[in-house]
């Protein structure tokens, strides 16, 4: 079971989904030094 299937019927699954991926992808990226606790849009 995931979290997904927790939330209500009303939630928007595919989009929690695509920013969760977006996320993933993001902290997966090589970083060094400071610039890994930098946000995306920093």
């Amino acid at each position: 079971m995931s979290y997904i299937d927790l939330l209500p019927a009303t939630a928007r699954h595919d989009e929690l989904a695509r920013v969760r991926a977006e996320k993933r992808r993001w902290v997966r990226q090589r970083k060094n030094g400071f610039l890994r606790y930098r946000e995306p849009s920093e």
